[in-house]
């Protein structure tokens, strides 16, 4: 995965990032997701949609159980494909769940340089996550929290690397040919 990021990262950091959204979601779910969760992600994945991850790392979101079910009310994002992303793993403090978009107030940005990244927000109004799309809760949510950040950071960085070096190729053919 990271020779993928850092060649893709080589050729466009925002199309990267819209190419590796779907990652974390995909190895989330079939590691920890119930298989109504599994089914909706990898349906949606099939048939073209996208996911994205999402790391609340500000606390932004209020989290609440209600059962098995979870209440969830906050900002999401921004974060790379989710201004047309049909599911969002959210990494929260305490729990980590898949959330279908469909029904989110989302409005798309557009920092400079990444369009091809498609960002955006999600507002969430006292949201119901259903008991089959949440991974984990509590200390279990925390410790698999920190595995898929893992997992993104590696990601993040491989791209990174692969702008670098793609910017450092560019700089050396134009200090070849510069004539001052």
């Amino acid at each position: 995965r990271a020779l993928r990021g850092f060649e893709l990262g080589r050729g466009c950091a925002a199309l990267a990032a819209l190419l590796e959204t779907n990652v974390e979601p995909a190895l989330a779910a079939e590691k920890w997701g119930s298989p109504a969760a599994k089914q909706a992600l990898f349906g949606s994945l099939a048939s073209g949609g996208l996911a994205t991850l999402v790391h609340d790392s500000r606390g932004n979101l209020e989290i609440s159980a209600e059962g098995d079910h979870l209440r969830v009310t906050g900002k999401l994002g921004p974060a790379p494909a989710l201004g047309v992303a049909t599911h969002v793993l959210v990494v929260a403090r305490d729990a980590v769940f898949l959330l279908p978009t469909e029904g989110l107030e989302r409005a798309a940005i557009t920092p400079s340089g990444w369009r091809a990244a498609r960002w955006g927000t999600a507002q969430l109004e006292t949201t119901q996550v259903l008991a089959s799309n949440v991974l984990a809760r509590g200390d279990q949510a925390r410790a698999i929290g920190n595995e898929i950040l893992a997992w993104a950071r590696v990601s993040l960085a491989a791209r990174a690397a692969g702008v670098a070096t793609s910017a450092m190729e560019l700089a050396k053919v134009y200090a070849d040919e510069r004539v001052q």
